[in-house]
């Protein structure tokens, strides 16, 4: 269980998820089954800081990638 859906339906605030979630489909099933408001990442973005836009990429979801680093976006 997560946390923050105990904290988000009793409270009504937004809640954000944090620890341990590594996958983009984990973090997506925590926002779509409303346990979180926000998913949030420290050592994996530490170690891949274009996380949310392989996560995008990965779910299917087209995000514009910064200019300086659009050549090097994996196809």
């Amino acid at each position: 269980m997560v946390f923050s859906g105990a904290i988000r339906r009793r409270s009504g605030i937004r809640t954000a998820a944090v620890g341990l979630i590594s996958t983009s489909v984990e973090a997506n099933r925590i926002v779509q089954s409303d346990q979180a408001d926000l998913v949030m990442f420290g050592r994996a973005y530490l170690a891949d800081p274009y996380l949310p836009l392989h996560f995008a990429q990965e779910l299917g979801v087209d995000l514009p990638w910064p200019n300086q680093i659009a050549r090097s976006r994996p196809i």
